[in-house]
């Protein structure tokens, strides 16, 4: 069960770990490193140093795959072991991070007639959390994929507390399939996401 708060908390067998009392006080590279770091730890990986690829996508040690994420005042990081994950997404956005002067880089016909038909109220708080979601898969499918994606390339829908990514219209993303299926939640003024693909059998 996904639970998005300012303490430790598992998805599946992955451990997520945040370093919010981090971020503040140090560079955001640094903060970055120690929250990944502490998050490999629970996975008993030690003693490495994170780093980034040319993608910017981190470079985590030989059996394990992760994740970070990282907003104003708040950084962390999900992993899990190779043998149990082929890929995991994380992603935190401020509730009012994405404008409908956005929407048409990030999404499609679809997600926007969606935004449009809700409340005032929630339609800034979907947006974000639409968003969120692209960011999450993308940084899932990368790790197994090695594929670039641009936003409006998945299409993303949303019910009860779970979202969906679906093809938008390209036939090369044929391998996307109703088990793609990430959760969501709201906490103070932020939303957090995440996914998980599951390692062949």
């Amino acid at each position: 069960m996904f639970r998005a708060v300012d303490d430790d908390a598992q998805l599946g067998g992955f451990v997520f770990k945040n370093a919010p009392r981090l971020a503040p006080q140090l560079g955001h590279k640094i903060a970055v490193g120690a929250a990944g770091r502490i998050a490999a730890r629970a996975v008993g990986i030690v003693g490495f140093s994170l780093l980034a690829d040319s993608s910017r996508a981190p470079i985590w040690p030989e059996g394990i795959v992760g994740s970070i994420t990282h907003v104003n005042g708040f950084c962390a990081a999900a992993v899990g072991r190779t043998d149990e994950f082929a890929g995991i997404g994380i992603d935190v956005e401020h509730e009012s991070a994405v404008t409908a002067d956005l929407w048409p880089l990030l999404f499609t016909v679809e997600e926007r007639a969606w935004l449009v038909q809700l409340a005032d109220e929630q339609r800034d708080r979907m947006a974000a959390l639409l968003f969120s979601a692209k960011e999450s898969f993308y940084k899932c499918q990368y790790q197994f994929r090695k594929q670039w994606l641009d936003f409006t390339s998945v299409r993303v829908t949303v019910e009860g507390d779970c979202w969906k990514v679906c093809p938008a219209s390209s036939k090369s993303l044929d391998w996307i399939h109703d088990s793609f299926i990430g959760r969501f939640s709201f906490v103070n003024q932020r939303v957090y996401t995440s996914i998980v693909v599951r390692a062949a059998r």
